[in-house]
């Protein structure tokens, strides 16, 4: 059987380096925290947001509604030019997580 692997970007801030993972609760929790959809973020992440940027990041990474507040000040000292892209990158990946099938090892030692 294969599994899908929709692939994580990884973004740098300051000396913190986050996985951001496109599953679904983080739509779930970007939709609960004010950004009604994926696109919606996109489009206030080109307008280097501060606080849109953190959300998709704590969002993405897993972590809870209580780190946006920090993560807007990491966001704004590290530079909204300088983080926007990767978050923009993993918005299209959420959009569109199309993945790639990997075998699982079980499935590759039956095909020896």
């Amino acid at each position: 059987m294969s599994k899908v692997d929709y692939g994580t970007v990884e973004i740098n801030i300051g000396k913190e380096t986050y996985v951001l993972s496109p599953t679904i609760e983080c739509v779930r929790k970007m939709k609960r925290w004010g950004l009604s959809t994926p696109l919606e973020a996109m489009q206030a992440c080109r307008g280097f947001d501060p606080e849109t940027l953190a959300t998709v990041i704590v969002a993405g990474s897993g972590k809870g509604q209580k780190d946006i507040n920090p993560m807007t000040d990491d966001v704004h000292y590290a530079g909204t030019v300088n983080v926007a892209p990767k978050v923009i990158e993993f918005l299209a990946l959420l959009m569109n997580p199309t993945g790639r099938e990997i075998e699982d090892k079980e499935d590759a030692d039956e095909g020896e």
